[in-house]
């Protein structure tokens, strides 16, 4: 494994034996190997651990065993421990986020403080095929293929030419020591149902699926060079601006080889989503004026082009949730959540917090829009049968014009299911049949 290690080093031009680094061990077999090899090899390294507070006493013992594995190697150590519970819930953001957030600002301070130039982590080819998995589930499309890139910034992953069993096979082989994380054994986290029940199927029918991704990933980052310096060609035939407008003319991008794709990467920096970008794209031949709404801009279709300008309205809102999870927008923290709700408790519960909402996971999938009013919007209230103008609606609960302006939405399927605070759509409303519920929250920061 060592002359893999030392290759895929080479290949992608990840670090010199003159560079200091930084190696990220938490005491699990990923990066007690990896520890391991970077002492077997001509590399100047110090160690970080972090311990996260989260599994009583185990998590002492994993910061133990890479301290004194570092003792035993005279190696630099650094370790710091948070209270990872207490900054998750001050910072509406789930365990997983919060302590990706803590580890990384502590080693970006330890190698700004010790002059470290790359943080190094231990994921290896499996970890790359689950986030594969995880962003085409997300609709990443073909950027997903790219999965974890070699050199990211200052973070080098010099295990990706290795699968797990390969790394646990070297462990057993060298007599290593290191921890288990029984949280790893839970279903709790998609990922953890990617690498427990989705993946090990994938391996059975293709031994070589992970290690196969990773090396067409060289492939995919090189088609994405081709596909940007494409855009950048045909950009200039089809885009022009006036003053401070973005114009695309329909006809000269009707002429490339996939309007849809091309139209996608013109409009994607500007903060239009694929769902937009289709309904956008659906409009082309309409001889109506259509407007399209991203959080900082606008586009207008005309019949010949579509125009970008900036917003005028300062309280626009668009942002598009593509999976559960917790997400930052706007000073407020929206957590989605599938969860088991029996129908009475939902029934009792439904208007205590009207910061929650409780839906069919049946009616509302993936993505989530949020976004504020645009004209002809409709909802159908919860206990009604029939449709009303949201207007209507806001007049009913005397909505200052402010407070119109500023009401979030909802919206899945193109159907609003939300005025967030206020009330669900009966559309949406969990019923005695339904399968599954979503839970969703919005909270201040």
């Amino acid at each position: 494994m060592i002359d893999s290690f030392k290759r895929f080093i080479a290949k992608h031009s990840l670090f010199t034996s003159a560079d200091k680094l930084l190696l990220a061990v938490s005491g699990g077999v990923d990066s007690m190997v990896m520890a391991d090899l970077f002492l077997k090899s001509d590399y100047k390294f110090a160690v970080a651990h972090c311990n996260f507070k989260l599994r009583n006493q185990d998590s002492d013992y994993d910061e133990l065993l890479v301290k004194q594995w570092c003792e035993e190697n005279q190696i630099d150590f650094y370790s710091t421990s948070f209270d990872t519970k207490i900054y998750a819930e001050e910072n509406q953001l789930s365990i997983q986020m919060a302590a990706r957030d803590l580890r990384y600002a502590f080693f970006n301070e330890l190698c700004e403080k010790h002059q470290l130039k790359y943080i190094v982590t231990a994921h290896h080819a499996d970890d790359f095929a689950e986030t594969v998995i995880i962003k085409l589930l997300r609709q990443y499309g073909s950027a997903a293929l790219l999965g974890i890139l070699p050199i990211d910034g200052n973070r080098v992953h010099p295990l990706l030419f290795a699968t797990k069993n390969e790394i646990l096979q070297y462990a057993q082989q060298h007599q290593l020591k290191w921890r288990e994380d029984a949280s790893n054994d839970s279903d709790a986290y998609q990922r953890n149902k990617i690498r427990r029940h989705l993946l090990p199927i994938l391996q059975e029918i293709n031994p070589s699926f992970s290690t196969n991704l990773v090396e067409q990933s060289d492939f995919v980052y090189g088609e994405d060079k081709i596909i940007r310096h494409y855009l950048e060609s045909v950009s200039k035939q089809i885009v022009s601006q006036k003053e401070n407008e973005i114009v695309i003319a329909i006809a000269a991008l009707r002429n490339t080889p996939a309007p849809l794709t091309v139209l996608y990467h013109l409009i994607e920096p500007y903060g239009f989503s694929r769902s937009q970008t289709i309904s956008l794209f659906n409009t082309l031949d309409s001889t109506e004026s259509k407007k399209f709404y991203s959080e900082k801009y606008c586009i207008t279709k005309n019949r010949n082009e579509l125009i970008i300008l900036p917003h005028t309205n300062v309280n626009s809102v668009f942002y598009e949730i593509p999976d559960c999870g917790v997400y930052e927008y706007k000073g407020k923290a929206i957590t989605v959540n599938y969860e088991e709700k029996i129908f009475e408790e939902l029934a009792l519960s439904k208007n205590l917090n009207p910061n929650q909402a409780w839906v069919d996971a049946g009616e509302v999938t993936f993505p989530i829009i949020i976004r504020n009013k645009k004209d002809g919007d409709r909802f159908q209230p919860f206990g009604m049968t029939n449709h009303k103008k949201l207007s209507d609606f806001f007049i009913d609960l005397k909505y200052t014009a402010a407070e119109k302006e500023n009401q979030w939405l909802m919206e899945s399927n193109k159907e609003i299911f939300w005025v967030v605070g206020k009330r669900i759509s009966d559309r949406a409303r969990v019923k005695e049949e339904s399968k599954r519920t979503l839970k969703i929250s919005v909270t201040e920061i």
